[in-house]
């Protein structure tokens, strides 16, 4: 910068200009770079018209015509490379303009009306772009605000996170200790068997043929079933009572009347394998079944107590037997039920086994006791 002139303030001072002498800066200062030299001195040349080769002024005047805008960087306005401000120049020197960090504000530009109102579209986008930026602030600002409320005073929302399903498969829990003390064993009930069991087929129940007159007697016996026993004084042969034993084949039955609607019964027959009977103990229970089981036998059948059941030997061959008391719930009879002895023979036969039944009415010692010598005195035929 050889030409002598106003030039802002290489100290950094807002809105001051100093002179340059050609050669160094002196210590006038003014407030505008168009008064005339200090001393005296001649007025120095106006700047040449812009475009020409070196003219303009070296604070911010582009060849063009054109104010180069200063940017922001680090906290301070710098002019574009090459103007006064670029690191690497040394401030002070001609044909820089200075940093303006430590003042806090851009110097003014030189130059005439064009430069101002350069400066002045400058300055406006400046504070549009601030300006915009502040409403900006503010609107997102308020939509935040506003959904974060909304999110708040929802008790619908959930505020948990939503946990990630695993594609591990989970360990099955173990069931949680007991806490409650371990009960003592439970002893074995004395009370006799109610029995039970597998039910019957309708085939076992139903599929024998009782009067098909295999059965019968031998002089003072009763013959059925390849079994022999005694006839039992007052139970007549002629009351028959062989239809009830729908289970059996070849049935003999004499009875006797207890009451009008009420008989006690000594019975022999057989139990064709071929119908469902397996074994001498399958067989005995599945009888007694298909007693309490019929209205032939037992109308209001109420339940069974068993006294007694397990094997034995008739006349040398394996048998089983079962003695059960059977209740009944009848409003027409006046007895409670019967006492029962069933007892199933392997007389040999292939095809079916031997059976002796015998039913005397509850609470009747004197045929209970009767009922018990029988059994003794059975025979294989």
């Amino acid at each position: 910068m050889a030409t002598p002139g106003w030039y802002p303030d290489p100290a950094g001072q807002p809105g001051a200009f100093r002179f340059w002498d050609g050669s160094t800066w002196t210590d006038d200062l003014a407030d505008h770079p168009y008064g005339p030299p200090p001393g005296g001195a001649s007025t120095p040349p106006p700047p040449p018209p812009p475009g020409a080769p070196g003219g303009g002024y070296a604070g911010g005047w582009q060849d063009g015509g054109s104010a180069q805008a200063p940017t922001w960087q680090g906290g301070s306005w710098s002019s574009q490379p090459g103007q006064p401000g670029q690191p690497g120049q040394q401030p002070g020197q001609p044909g820089q303009y200075p940093s303006y960090a430590a003042g806090g504000s851009s110097p003014s530009m030189p130059g005439g009306p064009g430069g101002r109102r350069t400066g002045l579209v400058v300055a406006g986008l400046v504070v549009a772009v601030l300006l915009l930026g502040v409403v900006s602030f503010l609107v997102v600002r308020g939509l935040v605000d506003d959904d974060a409320g909304t999110a708040a005073g929802d008790p619908t929302t959930s505020q948990a996170p939503t946990p990630e399903a695993t594609e591990e498969p989970s360990e099955t829990p173990s069931a949680p200790e007991s806490t409650e003390p371990t009960p003592e064993p439970t002893q074995p009930s004395e009370e006799p068997s109610t029995g039970g069991g597998t039910s019957p087929t309708e085939l076992q129940c139903a599929g024998g043929l009782p009067t098909n007159g295999e059965g019968g007697e031998d002089g003072r016996f009763l013959v059925g079933g390849g079994l022999r026993m005694p006839k039992v004084t007052g139970f007549d042969v002629a009351a028959d009572a062989a239809g009830a034993f729908t289970f059996a084949d070849g049935v003999i039955a004499p009875s006797m009347a207890v009451t009008d609607n009420w008989i006690a019964v000594y019975a022999l027959g057989s139990l064709p394998k071929a119908n469902g009977y397996d074994s001498l103990e399958q067989s005995a229970e599945t009888v007694v079944q298909c007693m309490t089981g019929s209205d032939l036998f037992y109308r209001g059948f109420s339940g069974r107590e068993d006294l007694a059941s397990g094997d034995l030997t008739v006349d040398g061959a394996d048998a089983w037997a079962i003695t059960t008391d059977i209740t009944v719930d009848d409003p027409e009879v006046t007895v409670r039920g019967d006492r029962a002895t069933i007892v199933v023979v392997d007389t040999g036969d292939a095809d079916s086994y031997g059976v002796f039944v015998s039913v005397v009415p509850l609470d009747d010692q004197a045929m209970a006791d009767e009922q018990d010598v029988q059994v003794t005195k059975l025979r294989l035929q």
